[in-house]
């Protein structure tokens, strides 16, 4: 009896050892498809690496447009072309200056003029030619002068309140003589310092213009002459 059960527990334990091992390796194949994703997430970071080299791939970086490194090549390559283009364009000149006629009106003039003195020619304005005829003779307003200054002393007084205070000064006038000899206004030309004094100058050289004698050079011209005014303390007394 007991040999017959130690057989059959033998040949039932060699029955159960195939059962057992294909419910091992049924359970391994089960359970395999489970440990592949915690052994993913364990070692990880090859997965995770591979998967962020995805993710820059598929979203670049937008490039901005003031980027100097995008702007820089066309403009310097431009710069290339134009400077390639220059030296290979031959070489201009700028034309001839235009000629005399399409100077200005002044220009024009002057040169003719200037060409018309080289030449010894008479210069054809009658204006200027008026002028030159009509200018007085030098040795007649040199003789007029002296006669003006004659007759100034003649009529020549110094205001009281002048004296009195001490005023001084130099009054310079003019006289205007039209072309029938008579003097035709007494200016003040430039002033002493004082109202009293440049009145008197005026009134003094106006006196003596209406008397003074017109050479016979300066007859039929007009002129003008100036004549200073000194007045003075020292010399009243």
């Amino acid at each position: 009896m007991i040999f017959k059960s130690i057989a059959d527990e033998g040949q039932l334990a060699s029955g159960l050892l195939p059962a057992l091992a294909l419910s091992c390796v049924l359970h391994v194949l089960l359970l395999w498809p489970d440990a592949l994703p915690r052994m993913a997430q364990q070692t990880g970071q090859p997965l995770m690496a591979t998967l962020r080299a995805s993710a820059a791939v598929s979203s670049p970086a937008p490039v901005s447009p003031s980027s100097p490194s995008a702007q820089d090549k066309p403009a310097a390559k431009a710069a290339l072309r134009q400077r390639v283009t220059a030296k290979s364009e031959p070489e201009t000149f700028a034309p001839p200056p235009a000629a005399e006629g399409t100077r200005t009106s002044g220009q024009t003039i002057l040169g003719a003029a200037a060409v018309s003195s080289d030449r010894g020619e008479p210069n054809p304005n009658p204006a200027t030619q008026e002028g030159t005829a009509s200018r007085p003779d030098a040795e007649g307003i040199r003789a007029y002068r002296i006669g003006l200054a004659r007759e100034a002393r003649a009529h020549r007084q110094y205001p009281y309140l002048a004296r009195e205070r001490g005023w001084t000064g130099t009054a310079e006038v003019r006289v205007d003589v039209s072309h029938d000899g008579h003097p035709r206004q007494v200016l003040l030309a430039s002033s002493s310092g004082h109202d009293i004094l440049d009145r008197e100058a005026v009134h003094m050289m106006s006196r003596a213009a209406a008397s003074a004698a017109l050479p016979e050079s300066l007859r039929g011209r007009a002129f003008a002459v100036r004549l200073p005014v000194v007045f003075d303390i020292p010399e009243v007394r």
